[in-house]
């Protein structure tokens, strides 16, 4: 077996995981929602929302190998004699509303408002509410207006280093399908630099990078003419719905904790006491950490309400 084969059967049985323990864990005769996303990180935001929303209800979460291994449960369950309006699948949007146009899911499936679940965490609220919570600021603290008005220059900053790279990825995905283009093997340092509260710098070419990844330099000149009308359109959109929801968490760690730093070695609180931040945030920890501190996503609370009703009334 060549190693592509064996990556490949791997992968299978990794999918089919999902699927079996769907099947030791399923009660016919309980009122359990069973959710499947596409990892463990994710069942971490969705189980406190949902719990959130419906503490009474009991919701069993299945961890699947991505979007693909979601559809690919689903695409067996449907097939079987389960009752269906108590079994939901959660995916992430991805660039879906970019490169391959509106999505019709089915009834059974929420997909995120944004690229995907990180997205819903890279706001200036949860920033300032995770802020507060290890300094103590209050709100009325003339030092969490500075703070906020910090962590606005940079997301701006951010965005605008991002438009271009991202209608690029885009773009191929438009042209080749939406597999042309996997972000696993890059790491956003690589590329940028946070060095002060006002600037985000670019010390290599992630757009080069992504066409390369694609293997489409050939196409290089025509991507990057296609991709200039794209990043136009980015103008009116929530710049969480085309930037890569791992690439905005690394931004949001790196922001808070230099925010946090530079708060501790120049400033003072209200009441004249240092502000000590007892958090240094990590990108594994920041679902983790962040997750109770957003709001339960509108969209959300509405799909599952309907699910729930639809089941109460089976």
């Amino acid at each position: 077996m060549t190693f592509k084969e064996d990556l490949k059967a791997r992968l299978q049985g990794s999918r089919n995981t999902p699927y079996m323990l769907f099947i030791t864990r399923y009660d016919r005769n309980s009122s359990t929602q069973y959710i499947f996303c596409e990892s463990t990180e994710d069942i971490i935001f969705y189980r406190i929302a949902l719990q959130r929303g419906h503490p009474k209800v009991n919701f069993s979460f299945i961890s699947c190998n991505g979007k693909g291994g979601v559809l690919q449960v689903r695409g067996k369950l449907r097939q079987a004699k389960y009752d269906h309006l108590r079994i939901s699948y959660i995916v992430d949007a991805d660039h879906d509303r970019y490169s391959v146009g509106p999505r019709e899911w089915g009834g059974d499936i929420y997909a995120t408002d944004f690229y995907s679940v990180e997205a819903y965490l890279v706001c200036p609220q949860v920033f300032i509410s995770c802020l507060q919570q290890h300094s103590g600021l209050q709100d009325d603290d003339p030092t969490l207006r500075l703070a906020r008005n910090w962590y606005a220059a940079l997301d701006n900053a951010f965005v605008d280093a991002m438009r271009e790279p991202m209608s690029i990825a885009i773009q191929i995905r438009r042209q080749f399908g939406p597999d042309a283009v996997h972000f696993d093997g890059v790491a956003l340092h690589n590329f940028l630099r946070i060095p002060d509260i006002q600037t985000v710098s670019t010390i290599a070419c992630l757009s080069e990078a992504i066409i390369k990844l694609a293997g489409k330099d050939d196409n290089r000149e025509a991507i990057r003419q296609e991709a200039k009308h794209l990043e136009a359109s980015f103008a009116h959109s929530d710049p969480r719905e085309w930037i890569r929801g791992k690439f905005s968490a690394w931004w949001f760690v790196e922001t808070f904790n230099l925010i946090s730093r530079k708060l501790k070695a120049e400033y003072e609180d209200q009441n004249r006491q240092k502000i000590n931040c007892g958090l240094n945030l990590s990108p594994k920890a920041f679902i983790p950490v962040l997750a109770h501190h957003a709001e339960v996503p509108k969209s959300l609370a509405e799909f599952f309400a309907k699910r729930l009703a639809l089941a109460a009334a089976a």
